[in-house]
């Protein structure tokens, strides 16, 4: 991992942890009504074409009329397509949640004061002066233990991933 892959979690961490639980849920819940609505469609399609007696008309229409066979495969295709890039985005979800964890387990393994100096400009999303009035160090005080910090966790995040 390099410093502006780090970079780039670091400064997703608060909201890939917490992921919006409602999100992931609201979409989990949507693919599976999907998944339903797919179905009563299909199903629509062909009994409404094939049934020998229509259920609102009294007239008959004979199966050679009405045959939708390609009808059901596109839509088919096309609802499982749809599907398809809503579950891969609920495993983007899922994959940078756990990214995430790892990270911010790290963090708090790191020592002090490089801990509570990337917990509280990552995760609690504090200003360098805030952070600095905080744990009573300089701006560049501040900067200098930031880069250290950094530093280190991308070399625990690298020899993490070698095991």
């Amino acid at each position: 991992m390099d410093k502006k892959q780090l970079k780039e979690i670091l400064d997703n961490l608060y909201d890939d942890l917490i992921i919006n639980d409602k999100e992931a849920i609201n979409l989990a819940s949507f693919i599976s009504n999907s998944r339903k609505d797919k179905n009563s469609i299909l199903r629509e399609l062909y009994y409404n074409d094939n049934a020998p007696v229509k259920v609102l008309s009294t007239q008959f229409k004979g199966r050679g009329e009405s045959d939708v066979t390609g009808e059901m495969i596109d839509v088919s295709i096309k609802y499982d397509e749809f599907l398809d890039r809503l579950e891969k985005r609920v495993n983007e979800l899922i994959s940078r949640h756990n990214r995430a964890m790892d990270v911010f387990f790290l963090i708090m393994s790191l020592p002090d004061p490089l801990c509570r100096l990337l917990y509280l400009k990552y995760f609690k999303r504090m200003t360098c002066d805030e952070v600095s009035v905080q744990l009573y160090i300089s701006p560049s005080t501040f900067y200098r233990k930031l880069k250290d910090g950094e530093e280190l966790l991308i070399k625990n995040i690298n020899e993490r991933e070698m095991r």
